[in-house]
């Protein structure tokens, strides 16, 4: 697609109207078996509440289980968050905020550019501050496959 269509898209064309979402008061082990299914998961006020409070991603699991040594410096001992060194019980606890969103009226190239200065694979998609979707690398992808390569396909 070299019309540049596909950047024209717009984001509620693209987005996955039913984002992984938990409260933050869910346990670690359940962070932990669904990401083993998402990869991410919004953080969420409520169970069918939409506000977000942060996001969850393998990364963030990984880098909490990882057993970094605590470092000592003339000023202070730095304790980095990791299960090693303190109990984490709560999605709150590790969540990452604020979280990176956009509009759904936002075009498609909008949203990658977002994607792409922050280094993030997902993001939300907001009205107000309630979660409406989210745009993932994947459904960009998707997206890109359907528009563009069947076209390509085809000819």
């Amino acid at each position: 697609m070299s019309d540049g269509s596909f950047y024209a898209l717009k984001v509620r064309d693209v987005m996955e109207t039913r984002p992984p979402t938990l409260q933050p008061d869910s346990s670690i082990c359940t962070v932990a078996r669904r990401l083993r299914r998402t990869g991410h998961v919004w953080v969420v006020d409520r169970k069918q509440g939409r506000k977000v409070c942060g996001i969850i991603t393998e990364k963030d699991l990984f880098d909490l289980l990882c057993p970094l040594p605590e470092k000592t410096y003339t000023i202070a001992t730095l304790r980095p968050l990791r299960l090693a060194h303190i109990e984490v019980v709560q999605a709150s606890e590790f969540m990452v905020r604020p979280v990176v969103s956009c509009k759904a009226d936002d075009t498609l190239e909008e949203a990658l550019a977002v994607m792409e200065e922050r280094r993030v694979r997902n993001i939300a998609v907001m009205s107000g501050d309630k979660l409406e979707g989210e745009i993932s690398l994947r459904s960009v992808i998707e997206q890109y496959v359907v528009t563009s390569c069947v076209r390509q396909d085809a000819a």
